[in-house]
């Protein structure tokens, strides 16, 4: 369980006033721990618990991860952890700053990262999904599934770089369904008998939570659901087709890739100036052939100022489900309206309201 003293608060320096409000750690303040001073004891969570700590040497600071529990396969996924990090130097993993042991316990430490800022914009939202599914895409790149996206395993530098953690669960491409855990016959499903995945309910792939599968999909999964949760469950419409497409239920439904996953959200969140052009290029025609000045003007004039009675009656209402609001605007689509016949598209290809 995460102790009070939330990883994610304290990584944003966001600890209670009176530190006696958290759990204290093994690790007492000020104690050296190879060439590492604690300074701030953050929070615990299944396996371990992570201090802020500063190198006596360099002054430089960083995040101690200590292993507390031993149980069930967990120095395992700790210590292949601390290796991805260490062999791997991806700029999208955090940088491995040294390892040893603390009285019999290991410990690895990594540099000092911060949460995500979620108090942001929606736009800013969606610039942040377009860097954390590239650099899951240069995780894939290097062979490896990340098998527990979330919000809480993204981090970003004080550049903002995105940077992706807890990275006990990792699992190189093509690799078995087994895993520390489920080897030892711990973790099997009630249906089948079949060994099952780990990772997080909310966020893992049905495949993967059910069957112990992963792949490039099962992380695309999880990336639809982070936006999701980013929105708080209210999707903007524009993006709402990369998050169906990202979290179908079959594997191969969903995007190819992460980058295919970036590309979606990328092209809905800029859709203005793809606009702008296409206006541009409409007044440019218009103004050098006086017979398509009339016809071009009010073509425009009924996409920037539709009458706002067509608006009101494409939007969903709050009592409808997606059969009722599909069968509602049919008649619309059969009437020309494109909005309505590309919403009604949508329904028919992803099964929706169908």
């Amino acid at each position: 369980m995460i102790s009070n003293c939330d990883l994610l608060e304290c990584y944003l320096n966001k600890r209670p006033k009176d530190q006696s409000e958290c759990a204290a750690g093994r690790l007492a303040r000020g104690s050296v721990v190879g060439e590492w001073r604690v300074e701030v004891y953050l929070g615990s969570g299944l396996s371990a618990e992570v201090y802020r700590v500063t190198n006596v040497r360099m002054r430089c600071e960083g995040a101690l991860k200590l292993l507390v529990n031993e149980k069930e396969g967990l120095k395992e996924r700790f210590i292949d952890e601390a290796d991805a990090m260490r062999y791997l130097a991806l700029p999208s993993l955090p940088r491995f700053l040294g390892s040893g042991e603390h009285d019999g316990a290991p410990y690895y430490v990594m540099e000092y990262l911060h949460p995500v800022e979620e108090r942001m914009s929606g736009e800013s939202f969606s610039r942040l999904m377009v860097k954390i599914a590239d650099a899951v895409h240069e995780l894939h790149e290097a062979g490896y599934i990340h098998r527990d996206l979330k919000p809480g395993n993204i981090m970003r530098r004080a550049n903002g770089e995105v940077v992706l953690i807890d990275l006990g669960l990792l699992k190189k491409k093509g690799a078995g369904v087994t895993d520390p855990v489920v080897r030892r016959g711990k973790s099997l499903s009630i249906i089948d008998g079949r060994p099952v995945g780990v990772g997080t309910l909310d966020y893992a792939a049905p495949e993967q939570m059910l069957k112990g599968e992963f792949s490039v999909a099962s992380d695309v999964f999880s990336l639809g659901r982070i936006l999701q949760h980013f929105y708080g469950g209210n999707v903007p419409r524009k993006l709402r087709y990369a998050v169906r497409r990202a979290t179908r239920n079959n594997p191969t439904d969903r995007f190819p890739s992460a980058k295919a996953f970036a590309a979606a959200v990328r092209r809905r969140h800029y859709p203005t100036i793809f606009t702008i052009l296409s206006f541009a290029v409409v007044f440019a025609v218009a103004g050098t052939c006086p017979l398509w000045k009339p016809v071009a003007i009010d073509a425009v004039r009924s996409v920037v100022a539709p009458p706002q009675k067509v608006l009101v009656t494409l939007m969903p209402r709050a009592d409808e489900n997606d059969a009722d609001y599909f069968r509602r605007i049919a008649p619309l689509a059969e009437a020309g309206n494109v909005e309505a016949q590309i919403a009604l598209a949508e329904a028919h290809f992803y099964g929706r309201g169908t």
